[in-house]
């Protein structure tokens, strides 16, 4: 009895030890659906910028952009407050790679990136244009 109560114990922790990695999730490297609706993406340099996402999982929509005394480049100019840009059908989001191209205001902003596989955290470059030149940086992002 002792040996078979080991056994079906060895087989329980096996069993679990195959369906699950570490986190708990999927130990097979499923890629889990992009979580929809808006992200928070930080670029740490005195702007944050949201994005949403669509219920298709395809495209986002829109993207907010947020500015505290930002300065890009030798530009003697400041931006603070905040923009909207949207877009329909929006920025296609092709195999996890999000693409936004916008212009607010007197700025250009480039932002790609990449969705990881846990479909709930986002990372990538941005580039910005204005008067004063072309500034650069990472960000990232949650839901």
């Amino acid at each position: 009895m002792h040996t078979r109560n080991l056994i079906t114990r060895s087989l329980l922790l096996s069993s679990v030890a195959l369906c699950c990695g570490d986190d708990g999730g999927p130990a097979n490297g499923n890629t889990e659906p992009i979580t929809t609706g808006v992200w928070h993406g930080n670029a740490g340099t005195g702007f944050a910028f949201d994005f949403t996402i669509n219920a298709a999982r395809d495209a986002v929509t829109s993207v907010t952009f947020q500015w505290t005394d930002w300065k890009c480049g030798t530009s003697a100019a400041t931006h603070s407050g905040g923009i909207t840009s949207n877009r329909d059908p929006g920025w296609a989001i092709t195999n996890r790679a999000i693409a936004i191209d916008a212009d607010p205001a007197d700025l250009t902003f480039t932002i790609t990136g990449t969705v990881a596989n846990n479909g709930t955290e986002a990372s990538g470059t941005w580039n910005g244009t204005d008067v004063g030149g072309t500034c650069s940086g990472t960000w990232t992002a949650a839901p």
